[in-house]
């Protein structure tokens, strides 16, 4: 029986509680952990929680394939497991002024809250602000947590509000704003094939150090050989030559160049630091496997022994359907690159309106640069 089938009575925001149960079980949160991070779930799916996965989404959303408005990843790192969700904030009539009200309403509620600071966030409101050529979405928000501890919020902003062709003009002068006035040299060399796409902000607790507050830059990889991604982030402290490329051809399963959908890079920002300091590198794994069993072995084969298992735990708590059955239970999996421990993070699509059966789709940019499905 298909996942819409079996779950066709239960709501979005049961099914979302469901799938977290089982993944604080099987990643070792507490109690007390899982009611926040319900309390999280429903507070973002305030407007669409209560829908019953029978009912096509009233605004679809770019989060994942299948237009659901929320997904869940696992961070692995060798330390306490990270658990994340990222959320779109829908208005009741949705669209991409709306969205953006109605979350911007509730990212100043984070800030009596969860004593959040929207600093950052304010100083760049305006350039990221939908107009009418914005697509797609206006603002989504992510929330980090880890075993006993107070969870972490993060937003992602459209550098495309303005139209396309304005994105990286957008994020240039994001960046200048907040601190980083020589940020646009260290961004990947404009390219017909390659589209700015995410503009993200950690959101810090009112009186902690900007420091530890990450502005990252998201870049989209359209037609890339391995040497273009590893060009991208070539230029961290620390980087170690080879890295990303062995990473994406041991993802895809096969050597570049990768035309069925985008790689994604990201390079993060911190005050202090004229340059990045950080990359991260994340393959869209569904649209090169045949199966998210493909995808399973691919990655127990990346991961290093004492990270099999959770990770293992994590995919079997998620699923509820034979990973044999189709593809795009796991949607990205991302490698933060450079020297130490390695970092991945595996991106797990709740699958709430449909099943993919075949990666051999075709994808295209849309007019906002965002990667979409083809009818």
């Amino acid at each position: 029986m298909s996942l819409v089938a079996a779950n066709r009575r239960i709501t979005l925001q049961e099914l979302g509680e469901d799938r977290l149960s089982r993944l604080c079980e099987a990643l070792g949160f507490d109690l007390r952990d899982e009611h926040r991070m319900r309390a999280v779930l429903g507070r973002l799916g305030a407007t669409w929680g209560s829908f019953t996965t029978a009912r096509p989404p009233r605004w679809p959303s770019d989060i994942c394939d299948d237009g659901s408005p929320f997904e869940f990843s696992v961070a692995i790192d060798g330390g306490s497991p990270e658990l994340r969700i990222l959320a779109e904030v829908q208005a009741p009539s949705p669209n991409v002024f709306s969205n953006w009200r109605v979350a911007r309403a509730f990212t100043e509620d984070l800030e009596t809250t969860a004593g959040i600071s929207l600093s950052r966030l304010r100083a760049v409101e305006d350039l990221f602000a939908p107009t009418l050529a914005t697509r797609r979405f206006s603002l989504w928000h992510a929330v980090c947590f880890r075993p006993g501890a107070q969870p972490d919020y993060k937003l992602y902003l459209n550098p495309a509000a303005s139209g396309p062709a304005l994105a990286r003009a957008t994020t240039e002068q994001a960046l200048s704003r907040l601190g980083f006035p020589d940020g646009a040299a260290h961004l990947p060399r404009p390219s017909p094939s390659d589209r700015t796409l995410y503009f993200s902000l950690d959101l810090p607790r009112i009186g902690a150090p900007l420091c530890a507050s990450r502005v990252k830059v998201y870049t989209a990889h359209h037609d890339a050989t391995p040497a273009h991604v590893e060009q991208a982030l070539g230029g961290l402290p620390g980087s170690v030559p080879g890295q990303v490329a062995t990473f994406c051809e041991a993802m895809a399963g096969a050597p570049g160049p990768f035309h069925r959908r985008p790689i994604q890079t990201c390079l993060s920002f911190t005050t202090g630091s004229a340059a990045p300091t950080s990359g991260t590198v994340y393959f869209p794994v569904r649209a090169y496997a045949d199966t998210d069993m493909d995808v399973q072995k691919r990655v127990l084969a990346y991961l290093p022994a004492e990270a099999r298992a959770l990770y293992q735990r994590a995919l079997a708590a998620h699923a509820r359907r034979s990973l044999e059955e189709g593809v795009g239970m796991q949607t990205y999996v991302s490698l933060r690159a450079g020297p130490g421990p390695l970092r991945v993070t595996v991106y797990l699509s709740p699958e709430v309106y449909s099943v993919d059966r075949s990666s051999a789709v075709g994808y295209s940019p849309d007019a906002s640069g965002v990667v979409r499905r083809r009818p």
